[in-house]
């Protein structure tokens, strides 16, 4: 699974290690209450300035989004966001990646990419759009959310929908939404969130923009479309990871990701390694003069109940697998794909 690793170089805004699944209980006494837009449309200030911060940003991180109800629904996402355009790979509980770009949205997957009719929306979409556009009430105090100065945000819709939220002090970002319904609970949360750079964003949208739409190669068959696309697939990362086909050699590859950081590069891979079920393997891939010093090995409070994890690293790489079979599998796995893995750490 993701993990991006906080730079040496750079503020990191945030990082928790326990998920909960509902906000503390903070006894709040709220600093501020009021109505927005007010008589004249204006937007309330404080309102205006998470809208405001959130246009002007250009962030990376990683996040959890789960729902309580009849159903239980989970998932783990890699976010790269430039103002309202974003990138969103889905990690667990399958892998899917969306992207925005205007008002334009795709989604990748299997090694194709499609266009969608409707404009993709996730819940931080939702509770901005909402607090533009829509009349509310709404409190906030400051509080101190795990060690770092923050606003915790209540605020009611007319029509009586509540959402709560966090956002930092210092840069208005967004690190927490729920959003409350009758019988439905919706939380996205951060867990890692840093500062991007614009020409990182674009890159990662070139790459995907690369993929072959779907349409362009409907007609061919289905054997030989995914023929075509594992090569495609492999034959872009290759170009900027060559390690790939080392493991390509060893394992079937059904697919493959590749995420550019400003310290490294994240390579995802589903492999069929001939157990029960095919194991998602993420390598991450610092660049010279970074270090994983002080970040540490936690994954298991992101896994789901029914799989295992396995994570080691070795020099400059990390591995991570995740899969529905027994750590000692998952062991061997991890130190076979090390051992595949250059000495030396290529230039950027």
């Amino acid at each position: 699974m993701p993990i991006p690793f906080p730079s040496q170089n750079q503020r990191i805004l945030f990082v928790i290690c326990v998920i909960l699944i509902a906000l503390p209980s903070f006894s709040v006494a709220y600093d501020f209450r009021g109505t927005s837009p007010d008589d004249y449309g204006c937007l309330d200030p404080f309102i205006s300035k998470i809208i405001e911060s959130y246009h002007q940003s250009t962030i990376q991180g990683t996040r959890i989004f789960m729902e309580t109800g009849n159903n239980i629904r989970y998932r783990y996402e890699f976010i790269l966001r430039q103002g309202t355009d974003k990138i969103v790979t889905l990690k667990m509980p399958y892998s899917l990646t969306w992207y925005r770009k205007g008002n334009v949205g795709y989604i990748i997957q299997y090694g194709m990419r499609e266009e969608v009719s409707l404009v993709l929306k996730d819940l931080e979409d939702v509770f901005l759009e909402r607090i533009a556009n829509e009349t509310l009430d709404f409190n906030y105090s400051e509080i101190n959310y795990t060690g770092i100065p923050a606003y915790y945000l209540f605020v009611q819709f007319h029509d009586d929908s509540l959402f709560r939220a966090i956002v930092l002090q210092e840069s208005f970002q967004i690190i927490r939404i729920e959003r409350q319904k009758t019988d439905l609970l919706s939380i996205m949360v951060y867990d890692n969130l840093d500062n991007a750079e614009e020409r990182q964003f674009q890159r990662q949208i070139n790459w995907y923009e690369a993929i072959p739409l779907a349409e362009e190669i409907a007609e061919t068959e289905s054997e030989s479309i995914n023929a075509e696309l594992a090569e495609r697939q492999l034959s872009m990362i290759d170009s900027q990871v060559p390690y790939i086909n080392r493991i390509a050699n060893e394992y079937s590859i059904i697919q493959t990701d590749l995420l550019e950081f400003k310290d490294g590069r994240a390579v995802f891979l589903t492999i069929d390694t001939g157990m029960e079920a095919p194991v998602g393997v993420t390598i991450i891939q610092l660049y010279e003069g970074m270090s994983f010093h002080n970040i540490p090995l936690r994954l298991e409070d992101k896994v789901p109940q029914d799989y295992t994890v396995y994570q080691k690293r070795k020099g400059l790489f990390e591995v991570t697998v995740v899969g529905k079979t027994s750590v000692s599998q998952l062991e061997g796995l991890c130190n076979h794909i090390l051992s595949l893995l250059p000495q030396d750490n290529p230039p950027p």
